[in-house]
């Protein structure tokens, strides 16, 4: 055994049973040679005792002193034990996603390796939002969103099936909106009272509303502003404006965004989960061991979750299903 491993035999789950052992088994060594050496050197020591049967009775008894030790060792070495880190190996390192640029057929054949089927296409007419989010409702979110929000007007399933695509998907902006400001007036009016899930709505209400309330403005300075900002910033921002970005986005032909996907996955009480490229925060798409990651998840609530793909960096949506 090399050092590490005695070093881990002396200090494991059953280190005391282990050290018992050891010591037995030295003891035993010791005794047997010592009385070796004691009879050898001084034979008057040796007890009245036929000479012949003396010595074979010895060696007999000398074995079964050493061999009991021997056993119990090779038993002890046999136990799992818990492994004991040497005090000078360093502590394990915490994996740091990779981030690279990457385009969109990059993106969907890494997410086809890890079971996705190829993105679901949308019409572009200002729903794609809405349109990628409609195939996946399933009857139990009625049910969740009776619970949750019991003053939302909502159709029953049996009714939702009956809908063509473009009032599905006008009845998701309209229910998201009405989630957003129950949201929104729920809001305590300190910063610092805010829970880490609504900073995380605030956060993407903010990149949302920058972007519909500064058009004309080009991708990398909003990326700029958005990355400078600071909470208390951000969270001025969304009070002051909420009001206008809410008038803009209930338009339905007006862009929409993950604030609104957020909106729904509450109704329904859904995951949520979104791939491909998002510029408005980074230029590039994060990997870890290869994988690509989602630019945005929200694991709170029942899965699966609403997925969806994100085309060209912003502004259309496309749905995400498992094979």
């Amino acid at each position: 055994m090399g050092f590490n491993a005695v070093h881990n035999y002396w200090q494991g789950e059953h280190k005391w049973l282990n050290r018992s052992a050891v010591v037995t088994l030295i003891a035993s060594l010791i005794t047997a040679v010592a009385l070796t050496a004691l009879f050898l050197t001084f034979p008057q020591f040796i007890p009245p005792f036929p000479s012949e049967l003396f010595w074979p009775s010895f060696v007999v008894v000398a074995l079964f002193m050493v061999t009991l030790p021997t056993i119990l060792f090779f038993i002890t070495i046999g136990l799992p034990a818990r492994k004991v880190e040497n005090c000078h190996s360093t502590p394990p390192q915490k994996r740091v996603p990779q981030h690279q640029k990457m385009d969109d057929f990059s993106i969907i054949e890494n997410l086809k390796k890890q079971g996705w089927r190829e993105p679901i296409p949308t019409t572009a007419d200002g729903r794609c939002l809405f349109h990628s989010i409609a195939p996946q409702i399933i009857e139990a979110d009625f049910a969740e969103a009776k619970n949750h929000f019991p003053d939302i007007k909502l159709c029953t399933f049996e009714e939702w099936k009956t809908l063509g695509t473009i009032d599905r998907a006008d009845s998701l902006r309209a229910w998201a909106m009405e989630v957003e400001k129950i949201f929104f007036q729920s809001l305590p009016e300190d910063l610092q009272q805010l829970s880490e899930d609504e900073k995380d709505w605030v956060n993407e209400l903010y990149k949302d509303s920058l972007q519909e309330l500064s058009r004309g403005k080009r991708t990398d300075q909003l990326r700029q502003k958005i990355k400078a900002a600071v909470d208390k910033e951000k969270f001025d921002f969304c009070k002051n404006n909420f009001h206008e970005y809410q008038e803009r986005t209930a338009r339905t032909i007006n862009f929409a965004g993950t604030t609104e996907l957020i909106a729904l996955a509450r109704l329904f009480n859904r995951q949520v989960i979104i791939f491909g490229q998002d510029h408005i925060s980074s230029e590039s798409v994060s990997l870890e061991d290869d994988v690509v990651l989602p630019y945005y998840q929200r694991l709170i609530g029942s899965s699966p979750p609403l997925a969806i793909f994100q085309t060209g960096g912003g502004g259309h949506y496309k749905s995400l299903l498992r094979k």
